[in-house]
């Protein structure tokens, strides 16, 4: 696959059962695959993002964490164009 053209990388569950070590892993895996793209996860199901702390979501690797598909175009808009000075911000439940 050639990715010379791909600047956002985003990934969409509906639920996550357990512990998202799977996410991780697949987040790890495009990071160093494709190493300069912006990885937006969104997680569509609240309760899923209750799950996880602040801390758990920086871990994960990810540029931001969004609840719906209005935030995630928010996110690849902002990253898209760097109009955001700051790295965006995680979701919070």
């Amino acid at each position: 696959m050639d990715a010379d053209d791909v600047a956002i990388v985003c990934l969409v569950y509906l639920q996550i059962d357990g512990i998202p070590s799977h996410l991780r892993y697949m987040v790890r895996r495009i990071r160093a695959r494709l190493p300069k793209v912006s990885i937006i996860v969104g997680l569509w199901a609240p309760e899923d993002l209750e799950k996880w702390s602040v801390d758990l979501q920086n871990a994960m690797g990810a540029e931001c964490y969004v609840t719906s598909l209005q935030e995630m175009l928010a996110a690849c808009h902002m990253c898209c164009t760097g109009t955001n000075a700051e790295p965006l911000a995680v979701a919070s439940a």
